[in-house]
Protein backbone atom coordinates (compact mmCIF):
# COMPACT_ATOMS: atom_id res chain seq x y z
CA UNK A 1 0.00 0.00 0.00
CA UNK A 2 2.50 2.15 0.63
CA UNK A 3 4.37 1.85 -2.18
CA UNK A 4 1.47 2.27 -4.44
CA UNK A 5 1.28 5.52 -2.39
CA UNK A 6 4.48 6.87 -2.90
CA UNK A 7 4.10 6.28 -6.86
CA UNK A 8 0.74 8.02 -7.20
CA UNK A 9 2.61 10.98 -5.33
CA UNK A 10 5.29 10.93 -7.31
CA UNK A 11 3.14 11.01 -10.27
CA UNK A 12 1.18 14.11 -9.03
CA UNK A 13 4.48 15.72 -8.36
CA UNK A 14 5.62 15.15 -11.85
CA UNK A 15 2.31 16.29 -13.04
CA UNK A 16 2.67 19.65 -11.17
CA UNK A 17 5.94 20.41 -12.03
CA UNK A 18 5.42 19.85 -15.70
CA UNK A 19 2.71 21.77 -15.33
CA UNK A 20 4.29 24.56 -13.82
CA UNK A 21 7.26 24.77 -15.74
CA UNK A 22 7.12 27.53 -18.27
CA UNK A 23 5.60 26.49 -21.74
CA UNK A 24 8.78 26.76 -24.04
CA UNK A 25 6.67 26.81 -27.22
CA UNK A 26 8.82 30.02 -28.66
CA UNK A 27 11.74 27.69 -28.92
CA UNK A 28 13.10 25.97 -32.37
CA UNK A 29 13.59 26.68 -35.77
CA UNK A 30 12.23 30.10 -37.48
CA UNK A 31 13.05 31.63 -41.36
CA UNK A 32 12.83 34.90 -42.56
CA UNK A 33 13.41 37.30 -45.31
CA UNK A 34 14.97 40.63 -45.52
CA UNK A 35 15.62 43.65 -48.18
CA UNK A 36 17.70 46.71 -47.67
CA UNK A 37 20.07 48.83 -48.50
CA UNK A 38 24.21 48.04 -48.86
CA UNK A 39 26.07 51.16 -48.79
CA UNK A 40 30.38 50.80 -49.16
CA UNK A 41 32.61 52.76 -47.52
CA UNK A 42 34.34 53.50 -50.68
CA UNK A 43 34.38 57.28 -52.11
CA UNK A 44 31.83 57.40 -55.01
CA UNK A 45 29.48 53.97 -53.96
CA UNK A 46 25.88 54.57 -53.93
CA UNK A 47 23.59 52.37 -52.09
CA UNK A 48 22.77 48.55 -53.96
CA UNK A 49 19.77 47.18 -52.96
CA UNK A 50 19.65 43.49 -51.65
CA UNK A 51 17.20 40.69 -50.53
CA UNK A 52 18.37 38.05 -48.15
CA UNK A 53 16.97 35.34 -46.46
CA UNK A 54 17.71 33.61 -43.26
CA UNK A 55 17.16 30.87 -41.31
CA UNK A 56 17.22 30.22 -37.16
CA UNK A 57 16.88 28.33 -33.64
CA UNK A 58 16.33 29.57 -30.79
CA UNK A 59 17.97 27.65 -28.30
CA UNK A 60 17.27 29.18 -25.10
CA UNK A 61 14.88 31.72 -23.14
CA UNK A 62 14.85 33.70 -19.94
CA UNK A 63 12.97 36.44 -17.92
CA UNK A 64 14.97 39.05 -20.19
CA UNK A 65 14.93 37.58 -23.61
CA UNK A 66 15.98 34.71 -25.30
CA UNK A 67 19.22 33.81 -27.79
CA UNK A 68 19.35 31.60 -31.10
CA UNK A 69 22.00 30.59 -33.73
CA UNK A 70 21.23 32.57 -36.77
CA UNK A 71 22.51 32.01 -40.56
CA UNK A 72 21.34 34.36 -43.37
CA UNK A 73 22.40 35.03 -47.22
CA UNK A 74 21.70 38.12 -49.15
CA UNK A 75 21.86 38.97 -52.95
CA UNK A 76 22.03 42.22 -54.67
CA UNK A 77 18.87 43.04 -56.86
CA UNK A 78 20.03 46.25 -57.70
CA UNK A 79 23.26 47.37 -58.56
CA UNK A 80 24.48 50.43 -56.89
CA UNK A 81 25.90 52.83 -58.85
CA UNK A 82 29.91 54.16 -59.07
CA UNK A 83 30.94 58.37 -59.57
CA UNK A 84 33.46 57.44 -62.32
CA UNK A 85 30.55 54.96 -64.36
CA UNK A 86 29.91 51.44 -63.91
CA UNK A 87 27.89 49.59 -61.11
CA UNK A 88 29.02 47.84 -58.03
CA UNK A 89 27.11 44.19 -56.09
CA UNK A 90 27.19 42.41 -52.90
CA UNK A 91 26.42 38.98 -52.17
CA UNK A 92 27.10 37.73 -48.25
CA UNK A 93 26.86 35.06 -46.20
CA UNK A 94 26.77 34.92 -42.52
CA UNK A 95 26.30 32.77 -39.20
CA UNK A 96 25.32 35.00 -36.09
CA UNK A 97 24.54 34.42 -32.35
CA UNK A 98 21.64 37.06 -31.80
CA UNK A 99 19.89 37.63 -28.50
CA UNK A 100 16.30 39.14 -28.26
CA UNK A 101 14.66 41.02 -25.43
CA UNK A 102 11.83 39.91 -23.95
CA UNK A 103 8.01 41.87 -24.89
CA UNK A 104 6.44 42.15 -28.49
CA UNK A 105 8.48 45.17 -28.91
CA UNK A 106 12.51 44.49 -28.07
CA UNK A 107 15.86 44.74 -28.74
CA UNK A 108 18.16 42.76 -30.94
CA UNK A 109 21.87 42.29 -31.20
CA UNK A 110 23.92 39.59 -33.32
CA UNK A 111 27.88 38.76 -33.56
CA UNK A 112 29.58 36.71 -35.96
CA UNK A 113 31.51 36.11 -38.92
CA UNK A 114 30.66 37.24 -42.49
CA UNK A 115 31.85 36.54 -45.70
CA UNK A 116 31.16 39.58 -48.61
CA UNK A 117 31.87 38.95 -52.33
CA UNK A 118 31.67 42.00 -54.11
CA UNK A 119 31.71 42.96 -57.67
CA UNK A 120 32.38 45.69 -59.80
CA UNK A 121 34.82 47.67 -57.94
CA UNK A 122 38.71 46.78 -56.20
CA UNK A 123 37.86 49.89 -53.30
CA UNK A 124 35.83 47.31 -51.46
CA UNK A 125 37.85 43.38 -51.47
CA UNK A 126 36.18 40.07 -50.89
CA UNK A 127 36.52 39.27 -47.09
CA UNK A 128 35.61 37.00 -44.40
CA UNK A 129 35.18 39.00 -40.97
CA UNK A 130 33.53 39.59 -37.77
CA UNK A 131 30.22 41.52 -38.25
CA UNK A 132 27.89 42.54 -35.57
CA UNK A 133 24.38 44.49 -36.15
CA UNK A 134 21.65 45.64 -33.84
CA UNK A 135 18.34 46.73 -34.43
CA UNK A 136 14.31 46.64 -33.21
CA UNK A 137 11.45 44.16 -33.65
CA UNK A 138 7.87 43.97 -33.32
CA UNK A 139 6.25 40.47 -32.46
CA UNK A 140 2.66 41.02 -32.47
CA UNK A 141 2.10 36.61 -32.54
CA UNK A 142 3.98 34.49 -31.23
CA UNK A 143 4.12 32.79 -34.88
CA UNK A 144 5.39 35.94 -37.16
CA UNK A 145 7.42 39.41 -35.96
CA UNK A 146 9.04 42.17 -37.96
CA UNK A 147 12.99 43.59 -37.68
CA UNK A 148 14.64 47.11 -38.76
CA UNK A 149 18.14 45.78 -38.33
CA UNK A 150 21.58 47.53 -39.02
CA UNK A 151 24.34 45.19 -39.65
CA UNK A 152 27.69 45.94 -39.72
CA UNK A 153 30.54 44.04 -42.50
CA UNK A 154 34.15 44.64 -42.82
CA UNK A 155 33.96 47.57 -45.66
CA UNK A 156 29.76 47.54 -46.12
CA UNK A 157 26.54 48.40 -43.77
CA UNK A 158 23.31 46.78 -44.45
CA UNK A 159 20.04 48.45 -43.26
CA UNK A 160 17.12 45.82 -43.78
CA UNK A 161 13.91 45.63 -42.83
CA UNK A 162 12.69 41.65 -42.28
CA UNK A 163 9.74 39.58 -41.91
CA UNK A 164 10.12 36.82 -39.90
CA UNK A 165 7.81 33.18 -39.00
CA UNK A 166 8.05 30.14 -36.69
CA UNK A 167 7.67 27.04 -37.73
Amino acid sequence: MKMKMRHHLAFVALAAVTLAAPVRADLGPYFGVKAGYMDADAPGHKEALNLGGLFGYRFFEEPHGSGAIEGEATITVVDGDRSGGGDWDINTTAIYFAYRTAGEVYLKGKAGFAQQNIGGTNAVPDDTDTSFGFGVGWQPTRKAGVELEFTVYDDVDFLSLGFYSRF
